[in-house]
């Protein structure tokens, strides 16, 4: 089954397996204080200056990478270590839990996205710098899902070679589409070879989901091939 512009992806919690690092069991407003006297630029200055390559993750519905993304992570940063924001949720106790998660929010993004610039600058990711996953699949998937968000669906497996699966109501669309999509990749920096495959949505025999493969071919620098 593939969910509609949510990534199919299967994403680690926060585990040490996962090298993500978790904080003592305290008050979510607690947790959360030591955003108050600082910023993501202070912070990201102090964690060069000493050699500390990390990102920041927030909690909400799901784990989220702000700045950068769970797919561009794990496409290009995949070997970066993760930092949870202890006291992150989508149901906040008070006003002013609210007002610090969005705090942590703010934080995390403004420091990721300068650590993401200078990890670039120093050639540690694995992907070409400015290289963006999730604004290529939000631009996609728009173009996909078409004026009544009803006409597509948009799906990516963690794979080694990347695979998108784009789900079409109307098979007339499979050219655009398919071209679409190779130019997006380009525009947004992706540049290794990417599958794609075309999938007819058939209406399902409910309960369920039922859809039938029609066309595979690769993306490699804005261009089909087979």
């Amino acid at each position: 089954m593939k969910l509609p512009i949510l990534v199919l992806l299967i994403l680690s919690t926060c585990t040490v397996a996962t090298a993500c690092e978790a904080v003592a069991e305290i008050s979510p407003i607690e947790q959360l204080k030591w955003l108050e006297s600082t910023s993501g630029a202070q912070s990201f200055q102090t964690d060069r200056d000493a050699g500390i390559l990390r990102f920041y993750v927030t909690f909400g519905y799901a784990r989220k990478i702000p700045g950068i993304g769970n797919v561009t992570h794990s496409r290009c940063y995949q070997g970066i270590k993760l930092i949870a924001i202890g006291g992150t949720t989508d149901t906040p106790m008070s006003e002013k839990h609210s007002r610090l998660i969005d705090l942590a929010d703010s934080f995390a993004r403004e420091y990721n996205l300068l650590m993401k610039q200078y990890i670039d600058s120093i050639g540690v990711g694995t992907c070409p710098p400015g290289a963006d996953w999730e604004g290529m699949l939000a631009s996609l998937t728009e173009f996909v899902w078409g004026s009544t968000q009803l006409e597509g669906m948009v799906g990516v497996v963690r794979s080694e070679m990347p695979r998108i699966m784009i789900d079409l109501k109307d098979l007339k669309r499979k050219d655009n589409v398919s071209s679409v999509a190779c130019k997006t990749l380009q525009n947004y920096g992706i540049r290794e070879p990417v599958i794609i495959e075309i999938y007819e949505w058939l209406p399902p025999p409910p309960p369920g989901y039922n859809s039938r493969k029609i066309d595979e071919f690769r993306c490699i620098q804005g261009h089909i091939t087979r």
